[in-house]
């Protein structure tokens, strides 16, 4: 903001249009002499001062200002924060005043509404859920009742959290809209599918017994309507072949049409050749001209006092080409013009009045009779003369072509008559054809009807015998999948529920620890509920109800947003084949861990306003965006995979690992310009490792962080090529620093971060203590660490192939454009899919109970871990003491690796047991 003394000069030049200091005695003749060229109707005899107020008064009417200033502390009449007097002298020359507040709960509330209205149509808001306009508006009022809530939390919270880092801003709360819109219409559409297909499969199975009443009367039916089909083959012929002969008259037409363009065509090439060499000999002539007219004959001729007669009369001429009335101090005033040699290369030679055309006619017919003379009183003048003469002969080979140009105009005129005919004889033609086309593929297709009901009215017996054997086969499943079409039909009743509450947890818990994510969902969930809830962190109250007995929540009613009960973030924002992925790859499975993982490979980063930042000290980005296992895990699936094949070659192939498509670039690497680029315009997404590093952004990546504008279709300059390269819509970039959340603030602009949705990574006590215990393994019974992957290798498999087999079951029954008495291989399908589904579940069931076992036999080992976990928290309370003490888990965890090795071999001394 201003202070106040440039704020008075800023007021003063407003008001008058001058301040102290501003123009100097100096400044004010150029001032005025600027102005009376400028502004003809000023009378030069009007005296300094009052040229000056007449220009002070254009630069008030000119003059706009924009002050944005402090907040507003009620001083001044107006309270713009301001002494009495400057503020009332700003208020009355402000046009406009805007005073800008912080957003409070009814503001977002209302902004939530509006925006929602116009993200959702309509049709979504009116469902199941809401069956009329009031109920339409009393839920997209509570969504955005409880949207408001949880960003007034996550606000307070992440002041508690980090007070000085802008976590949460208002562009956040636009990033919750717009992820709740596009997960509900996205939950609304999975879960529409999952039950049309159940209900599908159900209307299958009411069908068979419908059908094995309705055979009987399916061959009159299909008699008469066999009878019908012919004579609409009949009638379908008669009409192709009358429209194939009008076709034919119509493409006579159009040839003809083309001939006479063809010969228009051809007149008009030759004009245009003929113009084009008349043209090109009147612009070597003038630019001959015009080359041998130099800026030093300007300057000789604007050297002249007294200037011979034949340069007067020169430079009469040239005032007459420039509007000026003739004589030389016209003609010297002119010449003195700055850039007047640029006037004499663009003047407009095609556009020459016919008075100064005639008037140039007179003086170049004495050419002969004058150059001799104007080149002995000055080569200069001569050269000017000489570019007269070809503005004269160029406008007058211009008007001599006027009418071969009228003619070629004509010509253009017929092409183009003669091309709006061609076209709408081919449209006819075209439309013809169409409907010959679709005439004769409505016959093919009437034929392959009149085959298909031929083959049903032989069949028709066949498959009455044969109904009463499938309904009894499939009505074994109906109880299964009745079940499970009325929990979908639930799920559907809480969609906008979850819809928000899933929206809100990759919004908001980024940037928090494990305890405090899952504070959060349970106090969204109580807001949900319509319980009244504190929307800050409440430590005391918990710990009070931890330790002393007290009543359970009141009931509050019913719910103002249903959501799913048990509530669970990984089964709604993630898949059941992602999960077992990740167990393949044998990935932390404590919850913590996943909901990290879940918030991170969430589809609704690529949709928000802000790039992802990872706070990734202990190195778990790439654990989690590479889906490939750790080295030292090869050797155990290897195992696992050599042992299994045998068993699993029966049941089927394996469930596929996912590629890893991802790019590992460092911001320090010189070669990230083109990868960036490379990868943006393929859509490969980017994990950009070291951000925390002050090292100066390329220009591609100062573009991609703005990711507001990305949307649309925004291309990139490319440094090898002069094309610019687009932006992929699947492309992410993944910032990554290695820093906890507390360095972020010496590290990072907090600026920045309001364009950045932070999401710490750092390992929960859970994850640690399993990566300890796997050290612990490595190092005392490595079979059984082996031996444990193998089997939870062989468990993930055994559910992948049992619920393919389950889906195929689902899609074999409920295909929707296959009659289930029609299909001669349903019933062995059936019996095989069954069988398989039997073999699995037991096989399932025995891998499950050894796994067990093994995880019994690990668990002995888990006290050492725990004691690990323990002394890690306590070396991280020593960390808040002062950022020199840093301790990350990696290194602790090798540390730890360190120590094992030692009391595996007590033999080595503790140098050789470090260097181990």
């Amino acid at each position: 903001g201003l202070n106040l003394g440039p704020l008075q000069l800023v007021l003063t030049l407003m008001a008058e249009g001058t301040c102290p200091g501003l123009y100097g005695p100096e400044d004010t003749a150029p001032i005025v002499q600027a102005l009376l060229q400028e502004h003809q109707a000023i009378k030069r005899s009007m005296r300094e001062e009052l040229i000056l107020q007449r220009f002070f008064q254009f630069v008030r009417n000119d003059l706009h200002v924009f002050l944005m200033l402090g907040p507003p502390r009620r001083q001044g009449p107006r309270g713009l924060g301001l002494p009495p007097l400057t503020a009332t002298a700003l208020s009355h020359l402000l046009c406009s005043l805007k005073i800008y507040q912080a957003w409070s709960p009814e503001a977002l509330q209302e902004l939530a509404s509006r925006h929602l209205q116009s993200k959702l149509s309509p049709a979504w808001w009116v469902s199941s859920v809401a069956s009329s306009l009031q109920t339409q508006q009393n839920l997209l009022q509570c969504v955005a009742r409880i949207a408001a809530l949880i960003h007034t939390s996550a606000t307070i919270y992440s002041t508690y959290l980090a007070a000085h880092l802008p976590l949460i801003t208002p562009g956040s709360f636009l990033d919750l809209l717009d992820t709740f819109a596009w997960l509900l219409v996205s939950l609304q559409e999975q879960n529409r599918k999952r039950m049309d297909q159940m209900k599908l499969a159900l209307h299958k199975m009411g069908e068979v017994s419908e059908k094995q009443q309705a055979h009987s009367r399916d061959v009159r039916v299909l008699q008469e309507k066999l009878n019908i089909i012919k004579q609409q083959m009949l009638e379908s012929q008669r009409q192709v072949e009358q429209e194939k002969r009008v076709l034919k008259q119509h493409e006579k037409e159009c040839q003809m049409y083309e001939a006479r363009i063809s010969a228009l065509t051809r007149e008009r090439e030759e004009l245009e050749r003929a113009k084009e060499l008349t043209m090109k000999k009147m612009s070597q002539d003038y630019r001959a001209a015009l080359a041998s007219l130099r800026p030093q004959d300007v300057e000789e001729l604007r050297s002249y006092r007294h200037p011979p007669e034949q340069v007067v009369w020169v430079t009469d001429i040239l005032c007459k080409m420039f509007g000026e009335e003739p004589g030389w101090e016209n003609a010297k005033q002119m010449l003195c013009q700055e850039d007047f040699y640029q006037e004499l290369v663009f003047y407009p030679k095609d556009t020459i009045s016919t008075d100064l055309f005639q008037a140039l006619g007179i003086v170049v017919a004495e050419n002969d009779f004058r150059v001799p003379s104007i080149k002995s009183a000055s080569q200069a003048a001569a050269a000017l003369w000489q570019w007269i003469c070809a503005i004269y002969f160029y406008h007058q080979a211009l008007r001599n072509w006027q009418p071969s140009s009228e003619r070629l105009e004509r010509c253009d005129a017929q092409i183009s008559s003669e091309k709006a005919h061609l076209g709408r004889s081919r449209l006819r033609s075209e439309t013809l054809r169409d409907a010959t086309r679709a005439q004769i593929k409505e016959l093919k297709e009437t034929q392959q009807h009149q085959q298909k009901l031929l083959q049903q009215l032989t069949q028709s017996l066949q498959a009455r015998e044969e109904a009463s054997t499938v309904e009894s086969s499939v009505a074994e499943h109906m109880a299964d999948w009745t079940v499970v079409t009325q929990v979908l039909e639930n799920r559907h009743g809480t969609v906008y529920g979850d819809a928000l509450l899933c929206a809100a947890a990759l919004t908001y818990l980024g940037p928090f620890p494990p305890a405090r994510r899952e504070e959060l969902l349970g106090k969204w969930q109580a807001m949900c509920a319509g319980a009244r809830v504190s929307p800050g962190p409440d430590d005391v109250r918990r710990l009070l109800q931890q330790e002393l007995p007290c009543p359970g929540p009141a009931s509050c009613g019913p719910p103002l947003l249903p959501v799913q009960q048990p509530f669970s973030l990984t089964s709604l924002l993630s898949s059941a084949r992602e999960q077992r992925a990740w167990d393949r790859a044998h990935k932390p499975k404590d919850p913590a861990s996943r909901l990290a993982a879940v918030l991170l490979h969430a589809e609704a980063h690529q949709r928000a306003h802000r790039w992802p930042l990872l706070l990734d000290p202990d190195k778990q980005a790439t654990v989690w965006l590479l889906t490939a296992a750790p080295p030292e895990e090869e050797e155990s699936q290897a195992l696992a995979s050599l042992e299994q094949v045998s068993e699993m070659a029966e049941q089927g192939e394996y469930e596929k690992m996912p590629e890893d498509n991802l790019e590992v670039r460092s911001l320090t690497d010189p070669d990230l310009e083109q990868n960036l680029l490379s990868a943006a315009s393929v859509g490969i997404p980017v994990l950009l490792v070291d951000f925390e590093k002050n090292i100066p952004w390329c220009p591609t990546l100062q573009q991609l962080m703005q990711k507001e504008t990305l949307r649309g279709g925004k291309t990139l300059p490319s440094e090898t090529s002069s094309q610019e390269i687009s932006v992929s819509s699947s492309f992410q970039l993944y910032l990554c620093a290695k820093i906890p959340l507390e360095a972020l603030e010496a590290e990072l602009d907090p600026n920045m971060l309001k364009r950045l949705n932070v999401i710490d990574l750092s390992l929960s006590p859970a994850a640690l203590e399993e990566l300890l215990l796997r050290e612990v393994l490595r190092s005392e019974r490595q079979e059984i660490l082996k031996h444990r992957q193998a089997l939870q290798l062989r468990v993930v498999q055994l559910e992948a192939k049992l619920e393919a087999t389950e889906e195929e079951l689902v899609e074999l029954i409920s295909q929707p454009q296959r009659s289930l008495l029609e299909e001669e291989n349903f019933m062995p399908m059936v019996q095989l899919l069954q069988t398989q589904i039997q073999a699995l579940r037991a096989t399932l069931q025995h891998m499950v109970s050894l796994h067990q076992d093994q995880v019994t036999l690990c668990n002995k080992y888990r006290p050492v871990a725990r004691l690990g976990v323990a002394l890690h928290q306590a070396l991280l309370q020593v960390g808040r003491l002062h950022p020199l003490y840093y301790f990350p888990a990696d290194d602790f965890i090798g540390r730890m690796r360190q120590a094992l090795v030692c009391t595996k071999r007590p033999d080595l001394g503790k140098q050789e047991s470090l260097d181990a």
